[in-house]
């Protein structure tokens, strides 16, 4: 980046503007015309001079050179141009009549628009520095968030040892008609060279790319290499060229740090959409440049048909379409590419406005045959003075020839060239005459160039060897060369060695022999770390294909030799991979804590290309037989370590494609072992993706969440953590559910594409929609625009658009392959209420609360249709399966459209009941609506009448949906009910409970979501039902089948989508009563630790600790234990308190109650009556001591002092009141003039004091409980309070806020003595009988100095228990340290640990016991 301090050259710049002010002055007081003209100069010279006086004040603010330059040469020559041409004595005797205003009003018009142009680029700086100025060191940082591949530019070391620039009196008419098309002003802003393999597009393309960047500053480049790592794919593409622009325009660069500022993973994980709206497009946009004072932004992008994903090509292109929308700066994009369909299809959607192209293949041939000529004189005279020949070396009839065997492809010259120079100790003329005399041996179009591969490569093995030399030699050839041109990524050359040494390869020596004669056609660098590649593209073509390499020597067997890359990764990988391989701290590391380059040191390149390449070898080789059992060794053994090494490269989703490329492999089905292992293995890595992604230590410890007989746990059984134990026992089987797809927010709407390849999920506040490959689980897209607040949205058939319409009426179409928003299609006057598209993709109808349809073309973004009729919103829209019709209701009629004509076809009256639901048949023979009445309506489109009223709900419809074969319909209803009917009958065959429903695609089953999370599937034949699927947290929201029915999506208001295996069979799990399915709501152990409550909505389950079975059930919740843990207490829904005894199990019941405490000493319980009052009663007898009366709101807490003398109960009313158990008497009101419930009450040990907090309010007051009197109100949180607790002594109290700090007070003075942060989701907080050291989540804090180090304070050990569950409910924690992952299914909605056991209560119901052993054996370091 070209930068200048401004205090250095602002200064010249400013002088002169001085000199132009007074001269301006002086020609206004001299001069009796043109003062208007005059004045305006000034004036703008003045903001000039304003604006560049702040720049120069701020010695740290940079501005561009090239911009300072022009302006101290523009206002130079105004400077001139107005100083008077005669002397201070000419104007002293003349007077006025020296001076003559030099300018016309045209000329200051134009000076002043040169100016502003300056005006704006230096405002601009400075407001660009002063907003967002940044040091040096955080620029860089911010720059090294945009990812980028250093091979790529043009002037980078690798790009430069593989091209060169043409000649001089070469390429000459194309190279001028580039540059003209670069230096001009022509609206067509990218320009599209193509031409066949060899005609030398990169040799162009590197010339140009050097050429502008002399001709403007702001430049850049990306050569593409198929094969070569990054440069064969266009991921980093946008970031590396916008890094490369950010060093060229200090301007665009601070726009460009601004956008990564605000969002860092703009560089590195946003879509190419994103990357090129946020980098690109939005800066350039920003940038207000004069033209006469910006140079155009020139871009130059090399063989974009070597980028290996097409997707990423199409992207590409349409974004590259979008550069006509930079009006204020120039762009100009150079692309070379082969016109491969891809690329041809992709400019085809381009209006020709944009675009120029130039097809080199075109080009006459005399023109290229005189290139090519010029270039092979050119090499062949260095040639001549390298080996010192004969002036008149080579002949021209020689230099002829060659130039008629390259048939216009200049890779023939070239790879002629090197092979005539590739050795000293070879023979120029021999080899020239070599290449001429050849005959071509076939009668392709690349019989020349083929001739000329064969010649060199038979060259290679030519000397005095045996039969068996030479075939051992051609061997040899065959597995490096061979593996040289299949590897999906090149490798330098001692790790080739590494990938490939076996008995045919013994020392890198013979690798480097088999290379040595290749030069011509490889790329084999000289420095050790560089990869070996074929230097075109068209020898890896012709070695593979037997028609064009005639000799079987040479000709590369494809599927043998990818058998034999995948042998040779696999031998890799198992000498190499193992547990911990980057020796990572802990269970809990992060991926993003570890480091890249420990990850590359503990992983050589050929060991990371044999993990992600080993499974696309062996499906290219179509493996079998003895190689399966290879295959199944290797993973029975490094199958969890595999992973660990594919987690540490961020390469999770290739794996599972790597899996299910290996359950593909032919024949498999024949090793059933492998066959069910490999199955395994999937379930394994889709049920535990999202942290085998970012913790990959974690792949050993959540084998204690696997099922027992699953082979992954059953093979690595010596890797499942000894340190914990887990109650109640894991399933034997794994469930059909196959992977937690985690959503933002609360799901309320799932869909798959027609291919079943992509699964659209949409949120309950629709801010944001995902789109999810279902294969990996990996997140496909995600669709947000701030613009617009989204009501609708909806998945094409075809899988390849979104539609989201707003409350604004504007419905966006986005391209889910790209990302990106195709149309913004506009007219409705109000909300978008329901969208939907045709079943063949092709149209989309919006309806609006205006009343209005429209049905648009998805291809060209017009407006087709806008039906008009409805005088309301409209509820409702659909197709119908055969495209003809749409159906529409609103809250007074039903309509049906003809789609074709866009008239009204028929009107159906909704009788004062609004339609709420519609649907056609498959056969698109009858339409089912659903009112709000609870009727469902069956009409035959055909007769034009009602066919059934189908009566039985007892509130409103809101879906209907025909099975697919037509047989069956289904109605879902508020009242909680979904029923079958017969269509040809009207008769309900099944009421079924549910929210809502959707068919198989084989019409056998309905599967049915309902509010407890619950999945049910109903067998309709069988009127049973087949499986019951649980785990969701919360309501099930949606539900969806894959079109070919082997998946079942389900969505949540728990914020997940569960991806469910339709092929397991039958599966019927926990089939009890459906309330154990409740959210858990509380955990609460007893006193002596072995029991341990667990509290749902109206039922409470005792719990033994040390076996994790179900002892009692009872009904109710606010759980208490009595101290002797003899009694447990609960109060149920309907106000009765009952009394369990733990010894013989028999049941009290009190009169009604709620919130049961009992007593310290176990005498008495209190329970809340009527809401605001107490009940006191004595447990023995079952007898009221007292009703205790005051308080004018509900009562939420109740407590009993430590020695059982005083109960504090607080109320809504905004008071705590004291009580005496002995007489029943309030003793004080404590008024806390609070509007908000309080949550925390807590005596401390010496009852002398009485603590008070809430969720909500962020304070703590401290109350002297025998005079009623508040001594302090302890301030200072920026969160609610979760929990408090006093010192033994009752001199300190802490406090845990919702803020993660933990405030210790002293309670004499109210003084604050300590702040401690944790990261636990609830802090344990404890304290020292003796020492002065509180224990937050197990580690020891000094209160006040004890002068003792951190070592002795962690001898001492933690008096609290130190896991916990962190802030993110995700992990368990050991003294803050993250060492177990928690599955979706059993994360904590309440969970309590007592000394090494924690137990988690789910939203799902579940209750998992963890039971970690001694502290001492929890593992600090992975071993």
């Amino acid at each position: 980046m070209e930068v200048l301090a401004v205090t250095a050259s602002i200064i010249p710049v400013i002088q002169i503007i001085e000199e132009i002010v007074k001269l301006c002055g002086t020609y206004i007081r001299n001069v009796r015309h043109a003062h208007q003209d005059i004045e305006r100069l000034q004036s703008k010279v003045l903001a000039l001079q304003e604006v560049l006086t702040r720049i120069k004040s701020n010695p740290q603010l940079k501005t561009e050179q090239a911009a300072v330059k022009q302006c101290l040469k523009e206002v130079t020559f105004i400077k001139d141009k107005i100083k008077p041409e005669k002397g201070h004595a000419a104007i002293k005797r003349m007077g006025i009549r020296a001076f003559k205003w030099p300018f016309t009003s045209k000329e200051v018009d134009e000076k002043i628009k040169v100016l502003e142009g300056y005006l704006v680029i230096f405002s601009t700086a400075l407001q660009l520095n002063i907003v967002d100025k940044v040091s040096d060191a955080e620029q860089d940082r911010l720059l090294e968030k945009l990812a980028y591949v250093g091979d790529a530019p043009f002037n980078s070391y690798a790009c430069d040892k593989r091209h060169r620039l043409c000649l001089d009196d070469t390429r000459v008419d194309v190279l001028r008609q580039i540059m003209d098309w670069a230096n001009g002003m022509s609206p067509q802003c990218i320009f599209w060279l193509k031409g066949m393999a060899g005609t030398g597009k990169s040799t162009i393309a590197f010339t140009v790319a050097s050429r502008l960047q002399e001709l403007s500053k702001h430049s850049a480049s990306y050569f593409f290499k198929r094969g070569v790592g990054d440069l064969a794919h266009a991921r980093m593409l946008i970031t590396t060229v916008v890094r490369q622009l950010s060093r060229c325009s200090c301007s665009y660069q601070q726009l460009v740090l601004a956008a990564v500022k605000e969002d860092p993973g703009l560089g590195q994980w946003a879509s190419l959409h994103e990357q090129y709206e946020k980098l690109v497009l939005e800066p350039l946009c920003k940038l207000r440049a004069s033209p006469l004072t910006y140079d155009p932004f020139l871009i130059v992008l090399d063989a974009l048909d070597e980028c290996d994903e097409q997707n990423d090509l199409r992207i590409l292109l349409r974004l590259l379409a979008k550069t006509k929308d930079t009006p204020n700066v120039r762009v100009r994009i150079f692309v070379t590419s082969r016109p491969e369909l891809p690329i041809r299809l992709g400019f085809g959607e381009m209006p020709s406005i944009l675009y120029q192209d130039l097809a080199l293949h075109n080009v006459p041939r005399p023109v290229v045959d005189g290139d090519i000529e010029i270039f092979l004189r050119h090499e062949l005279e260095n040639i001549q003075h390298d080996f010192r020949l004969s002036a008149s070396w080579p002949e021209d009839a020689k230099v002829s020839v060659l130039v008629e065997k390259a048939a216009g492809l200049f890779i023939f010259a070239a790879t002629a060239c090197r092979y005539i120079d590739e050795s000293p100790c070879a023979d120029p003329q021999e080899r020239i005459e070599q290449i001429c005399n050849s005959v071509a041996r076939n009668e392709l179009m690349t019989e020349e160039l083929d001739q000329m591969y064969t010649i060199v490569l038979q060259n290679s093995i030519k000397g005095r060897y045996t039969k068996e030399e030479r075939q051992r030699i051609a061997f040899r050839f065959r597995y490096v060369v061979g593996s040289i041109v299949l590897l999906f990524s090149p490798l330098p050359i001692l790790e080739l060695y590494r990938l490939l040494h076996d008995s045919h390869l013994q020392s890198q020596r013979e690798l480097e022999d088999t290379l040595r004669p290749l030069h011509s056609v490889l790329d084999v660098p000289e420095e050790i770390h560089n990869s070996i590649q074929p230097l075109h593209l068209s020898f890896r073509d012709f070695l593979l294909d037997p028609h064009r390499c005639v000799d079987r020597h040479f000709w590369i067997d494809e599927q043998r030799t990818h058998q034999k890359l995948a042998r040779d990764c696999i031998c890799l990988l198992s000498s190499s991979l193992r547990r911990n391989i980057c020796g990572l701290p802990s269970l809990g590391t992060l991926n993003a804590e570890v480091a890249h380059e420990d990850v590359d040191d503990a992983l050589s390149p050929s060991v990371q290309y044999a993990c992600r390449y080993w499974a696309s070898h062996a499906q290219k080789g179509e493996m079998e037989g003895l190689d399966h059992s290879r295959i199944h060794d290797f993973l029975q053994q490094h199958f969890l370590h595999w992973l660990e090494a594919m987690s540490l490269m961020g390469k999770v989703s290739e794996a599972i494609i790597s899996i299910t490329n290996i359950v593909a492999l032919k024949n498999l089905h024949t090793f059933p072992l492998l066959h069910d292992f490999i199955c395994d293995c999937r379930r394994f890595v889709l049920a535990y993706t999202q942290v085998i992604t970012n913790a990959p230590e974690q792949i050993y410890a959540i084998l204690i969440f696997t099922p027992l007989d699953s082979k992954v746990r059953q093979y690595f059984r010596d890797s499942i953590p000894q340190w914990t134990e887990i109650h109640p026992q894991i399933t034997e089987k794994w469930s059909p559910r196959l992977q937690t797809l985690e959503c933002p927010e609360s799901v309320t709407d799932v869909k798959f594409s027609f291919d079943g390849q992509l699964l659209m999920t949409s949120g309950l506040t629709r801010s944001t929609i995902e789109l999810w490959d279902t294969k990996t689980g990996e997140q496909y897209s995600h669709l947000k625009d701030y613009t617009y607040t989204d009501t609708k949205e909806s998945l094409s058939p075809d899988g390849q658009l979104v539609a989201s319409g707003s409350t604004e009426g504007m419905l966006r179409l986005w391209d889910t392959q790209k990302g990106e928003y195709r149309f913004n299609l506009e007219g409705h006057s109000s909300s978008i209420t329901t969208l939907g598209f045709s079943p063949n993709s092709s149209f989309i109808a919006s309806g609006s609360q205006d009343g209005s349809i429209r049905l648009s073309d998805t291809q060209v973004g017009h407006r087709r249709w806008q039906l008009k009729g409805h005088s309301s919103e409209i509820i409702t829209m659909t197709f119908s399966p055969d495209c003809k019709l749409i159906a529409s209701t609103s809250f007074e009629t039903l309509r049906i459209w003809d789609a074709q004509t866009g008239q009204l076809r028929s009107t159906l009256e909704n009788e004062s009941f609004s339609t709420k639901a519609i649907a056609f048949s498959p056969d698109s023979y009858l339409l089912a609506s659903g009112l709000s009445s609870g009727v469902v309506r069956l009409f035959d489109i055909q007769m034009d009448h009602f066919t059934f009223i189908l009566e039985g709900h007892s509130a409103g419809v809101d879906i209907v949906r025909f099975s697919p074969d037509s047989q069956q319909l289904a109605s879902g209803s508020s009242d909680g009910t979904v029923r079958l009917w017969n269509i040809q009958t009207g008769i309900c065959r099944s009421i079924l409970k549910g929210l809502n429903m959707d068919f198989s695609p084989n019409s056998q089953l309905v599967a049915l979501g309902s509010f407890s999370g619950l999945v049910r599937l109903w067998d309709i034949e069988k009127e049973d039902y087949h499986s019951i699927l649980d785990g969701h947290a919360n309501s099930v929201s949606a539900l969806a089948f894959s079109p070919d029915g082997r998946l079942l999506a389900s969505g949540s208001y728990d914020s997940t989508v569960r991806l469910w295996d339709m092929q397991m069979g039958e599966y019927r799990r926990r089939l009890e009563d459906e309330e154990c399915f409740d959210r858990v709501d509380r955990i609460v152990f007893s006193p002596d630790g072995r029991l341990v409550a667990s509290e749902s909505s109206n039922r409470v389950q005792l719990w033994n600790v040390e076996t994790g079975k179900s002892c009692f059930v009872l009904e109710g919740r606010s759980v208490a234990f009595s101290p002797d843990c003899l009694l447990v207490a609960s109060a149920s829904s309907g106000g009765i308190v009952r009394l369990l005894d733990l010894k013989n199990g028999e049941c009290r019941s009190f009169q009604k109650g709620l919130s049961p405490v009992f007593s310290p000493e176990g005498q008495l319980m209190a329970s809340v009556v009527q809401s605001h009052s107490i009940q006191l009663w004595k447990i023995q007898t079952g007898d009221s001591c007292f009703t205790l009366e005051g308080h004018s709101a509900r009562i939420n807490l109740l407590i009993f002092s430590p020695k059982g003398q005083l109960l504090a109960s607080g109320s809504g009313d905004s008071t705590i009141r004291l009580w005496s158990v002995h007489t029943g008497k309030c003793n004080h009101v404590l008024e806390t003039y609070s509007p908000h419930y309080l949550d925390i009450l807590v005596f401390a040990p010496s009852t002398q004091l009485l603590a008070s907090g809430s969720e909500v309010n962020g304070s703590v007051r401290l109350w002297d409980a025998h005079t009623g009197h508040c001594r302090f109100k302890l301030k200072g949180y920026a969160g609610g309070i979760r929990t408090v607790i006093f010192s033994p002594d009752s001199q300190l109290m802490a406090s845990g806020s919702f803020h993660c700090t933990v405030q210790l007070w002293d309670t004499e003075t109210g003084e604050h003595v300590l702040t401690i942060p944790y990261l636990s989701h609830e802090p344990m907080i404890g304290f020292h009988p003796e020492i002065n050291l509180i224990f937050v989540d197990g580690r020891g804090h000094e209160i006040r100095s004890t002068k003792m180090t951190e070592a002795e304070i962690a001898k001492i050990g933690s008096l609290v228990p130190d896991l916990q569950v962190d802030a993110s409910r995700e992990w368990i924690t050991k003294s803050s340290e993250r060492v177990l992952w928690l599955t979706p299914e059993r994360r904590p909605s309440a969970y309590a640990v007592c000394g090494d056991t924690m137990v988690i209560g789910s939203g799902n119901g579940y209750v998992t016991f963890l039971l970690f052993g001694r502290q001492s054996q929890l593992p600090h370091r992975v071993k």
